[in-house]
């Protein structure tokens, strides 16, 4: 670099041309209103306010090393901008970061999640890394169990709605369900007071996590139409 201004009352700094705005400037004198240095020449001066301004001749521009650091990862974090993925819905959306620091937005990931390994999974943070879970991983385990449960109970019903209209009309006219649809529904029941059963006997979370992602949870009875 050769040319730098620094601006402590608007938190600029400008390195040849380029800006990096909102720098930390509370280690400044503030009675500096600004500062111009070539690193070149090694000639730059120091402009204070106050009653009587000055201008000051400097030959070093060390005591404002750290602006100039964080000035520079500022400009690097805009012109090479971090790109996460949101894992809540809509999945996939890109959440552009052009800060310093580059701060993990919540509920995202660096590559798209793609590895989904069962339908009705989400991705949770675990503090390291993201995982594929059925329940959020922050919750204690009676917690967790009654949230698999209820995922369960949720499955039930949307297997079994579509073909509630057969029991009404059993109910209503004396008709007969058809003998295919009356055992597959009575599995799907049965299936889902088995995976309800399961989930109550993991004594731990990792081997409920471990049990949601298998295919035996995500299995169900075929029905007749399939």
């Amino acid at each position: 670099m050769s040319q730098i201004t620094i601006i402590p009352i608007d938190r600029v700094v400008v390195l040849n041309g380029s800006v990096a705005s909102e720098v930390d400037m509370t280690s400044v004198d503030p009675s500096i209103h600004a500062i111009q240095f070539d690193t070149e020449s090694l000639e730059g001066t120091v402009e204070y306010k106050g009653v009587t301004p000055h201008v000051e001749v400097i030959t070093s521009i060390e005591p404002w090393e750290l602006l100039i650091t964080e000035a520079e990862e500022i400009i690097f974090c805009k012109r090479n901008p971090k790109t996460f993925y949101s894992t809540v819905p809509p999945v996939g959306r890109k959440i552009v970061v052009t800060e310093k620091g580059w701060p993990q937005p919540s509920d995202s990931t660096e590559k798209p999640p793609t590895d989904q390994p069962c339908l009705n999974t989400s991705l949770y943070w675990d503090g390291s890394e993201y995982v594929w879970s059925v329940f959020p991983i922050d919750l204690s385990l009676p917690d967790a169990q009654n949230y698999v449960a209820n995922v369960i109970r949720e499955r039930t019903y949307s297997l079994l709605q579509p073909s509630d209209w057969m029991v009404v009309r059993q109910s209503e006219t004396g008709g007969d369900i058809p003998e295919d649809w009356g055992t597959w529904r009575e599995a799907v029941r049965e299936e889902s007071k088995v995976k309800r059963r399961l989930t109550s006997e993991k004594g731990d979370l990792v081997s409920l996590s471990d049990y949601c992602n298998s295919m035996e949870f995500h299995s169900w009875p075929i029905s007749p139409s399939a």
